[in-house]
């Protein structure tokens, strides 16, 4: 079946360690990706095999999935692979930072492969939705992080993933 790839990089001013535990903080989900509605994971803090329900609307659609961490390695990567809808695509995100003093390169990677048939054409209309959305994520998330980072009083408290006490 056919795949599409293509990532999205920036630098964000703070080390790679803190960058990766905000984007692995669920509850900044909503706030980094603006297609988001509810990030659950089965399991925290979150590691290989967590499985993580997922809401986002897509085009103002609503739309269910569920995945599951395939790579974590705290400060480094964390890869996602979708496990439903099983059809017409799935779905592998690339979370990598390289660190580079006090400062980090984040590139999120996606990973879109059509999935039997008739899936071509719908991959594609999927690629095209992740790709604009990884543009405003990665803006969002940058600015989010280094805003957190440098608050001299501390981190923003925030509320628990939505489904979870």
């Amino acid at each position: 079946m056919a795949s599409r790839q293509f990532h999205v990089r920036t630098r964000i001013d703070v080390p790679a360690d803190v960058a990766f535990a905000f984007l692995a903080d669920p509850s900044t989900a909503t706030e980094i990706d603006p297609a988001v509605r509810s990030y659950v994971p089965d399991t925290l803090p979150m590691s290989e095999g967590t499985r993580v329900d997922l809401r986002f609307a897509m085009w103002g659609l609503p739309v269910r999935a569920r995945s599951i961490v395939r790579v974590w390695e705290p400060g480094r990567t964390m890869v996602m692979e979708n496990l439903s809808p099983s059809w017409p695509v799935r779905v592998v995100a690339t979370h990598s930072f390289e660190p580079h003093g006090e400062a980090c390169v984040y590139e999120w990677a996606m990973e879109i492969h059509s999935a039997g048939p008739m899936s071509g054409l719908l991959a594609g209309v999927v690629t095209r939705f992740m790709r604009r959305n990884a543009a405003g994520q990665i803006v969002l998330f940058k600015t989010a992080v280094e805003r957190d980072a440098s608050d001299p009083a501390g981190p923003v408290p925030r509320a628990s993933p939505r489904g979870h006490p």
